[in-house]
C-alpha cells in the first residue's frame, strides 16, 4: 500500500511540474491523482492501525490468561501452606 502512495506522490509531483511548464495534464487529472494518493494513505494507515489493535488485543488476552493461572497457583499455594500449619 505504501508503495502505491510513494508512486502516486511521484506521479503527482511530475504532473504538477508538467502543468507548470505548460504540458499535458489537466487540473482534473492532478486533483484525481492527489485524492487517490490521500485515499491510499488513509486505507494503508487504517490497515496498519487495525493490525496494531489486533496485536494489542491478543497481548491482553494472553496476559489475562497468564495472570489467571498465576493467581490460581498462588491461591493453591496459600491453601497448602495453611494445611501444614
Amino acid at each position: 500500500m505504501w508503495i502505491y502512495v510513494i508512486i502516486g506522490s511521484l506521479v503527482l509531483i511530475y504532473f504538477i511540474f508538467s502543468k507548470m511548464t505548460g504540458h499535458s495534464p489537466t487540473t482534473d487529472t492532478i486533483i484525481l491523482t492527489m485524492l487517490s494518493v490521500i485515499l491510499a494513505g488513509l486505507i494503508g494507515g487504517g490497515i496498519k492501525l487495525g493490525i496494531h489493535i489486533g496485536t494489542f488485543n491478543e497481548f491482553m488476552k494472553n496476559s489475562n490468561q497468564k495472570f489467571g493461572s498465576l493467581a490460581k497457583d498462588f491461591k493453591e499455594h496459600l491453601r497448602n501452606h495453611e494445611k501444614f500449619k
